[in-house]
């Protein structure tokens, strides 16, 4: 088999031998896997690397969950990748694979710098999310990444096809 290049895949090796995937938009999964195949191509290439007690962590988010104006392209491709997630899971279940998704809503990462807008569209537009979300700011990525951990852990190994949503209640309330 060519080489593993992961962009933002990681598999962590933890004693015990359990591999954990965590998928983030890759880049290139083995020979063969190309930028934008997807989770489902990903996943079928990393199965046979993973072992018992594995972990799959999908990456979704609020979009999939609510109803927003501009974004149903989007929105139902994380909607689907919600349901993946639990079928995938009934599938690897006697493999002792887990998969879940981690959902986040607004959380301050680079991609808002590529809408397009000028920096006072994009401070308008930052204030106006903040609006909507409860707790009045945006995720850190660091939140995000501290409960992809925990489902990547052994603390969680009674979650199975379940979606975390880490969106300072947006979707909640």
């Amino acid at each position: 088999m060519g080489a593993l290049a992961f962009a933002a895949l990681q598999t962590l090796h933890r004693p015990g031998g359990h591999n954990t995937v965590i998928y983030y938009n890759v880049v290139t999964l083995c020979q063969g896997l190309q930028a934008g195949d997807g989770a489902y191509c990903t996943i079928q290439k990393a199965l046979p690397l993973l072992s018992r007690g594995a972990s799959v962590i999908l990456n979704g988010s609020i979009n999939g969950l609510i109803g927003m104006a501009g974004t149903s392209v989007y929105a139902a491709t994380k909607a689907a990748l919600r349901s993946f997630a639990r079928t995938l899971s009934a599938d690897l279940v006697d493999r002792g694979i887990r998969v879940n998704v981690i959902s986040p809503g607004p959380v301050t990462t680079p991609i808002f710098g590529r809408l397009g807008l000028t920096p006072e569209a994009l401070e308008a537009l930052a204030a106006r999310v903040e609006q909507n979300v409860p707790i009045k700011r945006f995720g850190d990525p660091r939140e995000i990444a501290h409960a992809v951990v925990f489902l990547a852990s052994d603390e969680s190994t009674f979650f199975l096809g379940a979606e975390l949503v880490a969106d300072g209640g947006l979707s909640q309330l």
